[in-house]
């Protein structure tokens, strides 16, 4: 579960490293 917590944490992090450039730019 927390393994599953840590991946999902990661998951997030990636999407919103590909969106926030998009919203800035």
């Amino acid at each position: 579960l927390k393994k599953r917590k840590l991946l999902l944490r990661d998951e997030i992090a990636m999407l919103e490293d590909q969106l926030i450039p998009d919203i800035i730019a």
